[in-house]
């Protein structure tokens, strides 16, 4: 009984100590020599043993709202909507406790923070002062509540969708090496990737242009983008990216959307038709070499290519594996001809 008698007396005597360490009237002198965040866990420690103290609660409404409005919206967004969630709280705490009696009882308090005088010189801060900052503080921790994760929501869908579009444009350049192979060998999950990277970079400005609306209505001062498109001229050499930053005065886009556009168009176009007269030439080189071959080769007129195709592939890859086809096909049937009208120099008989 002795011992737990005892052990009660230490930690009351711990507990008077600590509550007489932490007088406001011996702690606020301290605040104009720490940092905000200093600031905030004394307060906070404070606080936990004297939840009603009017100037506390709004000193650590203010020390909120300093933490809230210098993070950055974009990239400490959580940090910030913590700090304004807590600064709403405290401001409405303060707004319950903080008087016109409390203001003048305690004008050192309130002098600290606001520095005004009266027409004498002497340290003077009216209620009004503290009850319009509070509610102001109060509105815009709200506000900052209600803007800021809308704004970040459209920051980061545009960084994402522009990361996307990135991707599949890197991945259409790996699959074909020169831009002749991805007209010649388009195919249907071609289109698609095409159209998936139309829509992604339509995603990613869309996002964007949002975001700078809705930003223009909201004092996001760390940032003041704008932003440029650049066409993309140069197979494999435009529009490669390994590093995106949307953080910059001047953002950049290349415009991957109207570039799929244009591969699409010229491949449902000229392609398709240029591929369908293809099919068409084998065809007709097809049916000349099996009429040769079942010919005795007299009275068989060769097919000969068309110009204006031997032209279009040459023109689209100088290299042209369908014409290099077509030519051996070509000249395979002057060879089957000459075989079959060929007649021997000397005949032998017995």
């Amino acid at each position: 009984m002795k011992f737990f008698t005892a052990l009660l007396f230490v930690l009351l005597t711990a507990w008077d100590g600590l509550a007489q360490h932490l007088r406001y009237k011996d702690i606020f002198p301290q605040f104009p020599t720490m940092s905000n965040d200093e600031i905030k866990n004394t307060l906070k420690e404070y606080i936990s043993t004297d939840l009603d103290h009017p100037n506390a609660n709004f000193r650590l409404a203010l020390a909120y709202e300093k933490s809230y409005k210098t993070a950055d919206p974009l990239t400490d967004t959580e940090y910030l909507l913590a700090n304004a969630a807590q600064a709403k709280i405290r401001f409405f705490k303060a707004k319950q406790l903080v008087d016109e009696r409390e203001v003048r009882k305690n004008d050192d308090y309130y002098f600290q923070i606001f520095k005004l005088v009266d027409s004498q010189g002497k340290p003077f801060v009216s209620f009004s002062v503290v009850s319009n900052k509070i509610t102001k503080g109060y509105d815009s921790a709200e506000m900052y509540l209600n803007k800021v994760p809308a704004i970040q929501k459209k920051f980061s869908k545009s960084v994402d969708f522009y990361d996307q579009a990135v991707k599949l444009f890197a991945a259409i350049n790996d699959q074909y090496l020169t831009r002749n192979d991805l007209f010649m060998s388009c195919n249907d999950e071609t289109i698609q990737y095409l159209n998936a990277l139309e829509a992604a970079y339509d995603s990613a400005t869309f996002n964007f242009d949002q975001y700078l609306v809705l930003s223009s209505q909201f004092p996001v001062t760390q940032h003041k983008e704008k932003y440029s498109v650049r066409p993309i001229n140069t197979y494999r050499l435009d529009g490669l990216l390994t590093n995106i930053n949307f953080l910059t005065p001047k953002v950049e886009f290349w415009d991957y959307a109207s570039w799929a556009i244009q591969i699409k168009s010229f491949v449902n176009a000229d392609v398709q038709s240029l591929r369908k007269r293809i099919a068409q030439e084998e065809e007709k080189l097809d049916q000349s070499l099996k009429k040769i071959e079942e010919s005795t080769g007299t009275g068989v007129d060769p097919i000969t290519l068309e110009k204006q195709l031997t032209y279009n592939l040459n023109n689209l890859d100088r290299q042209s594996l369908v014409l290099s086809l077509f030519n051996y096909k070509a000249f395979k049937q002057q060879w089957l001809i000459k075989g079959k009208v060929f007649v021997p120099d000397t005949i032998l008989s017995f």
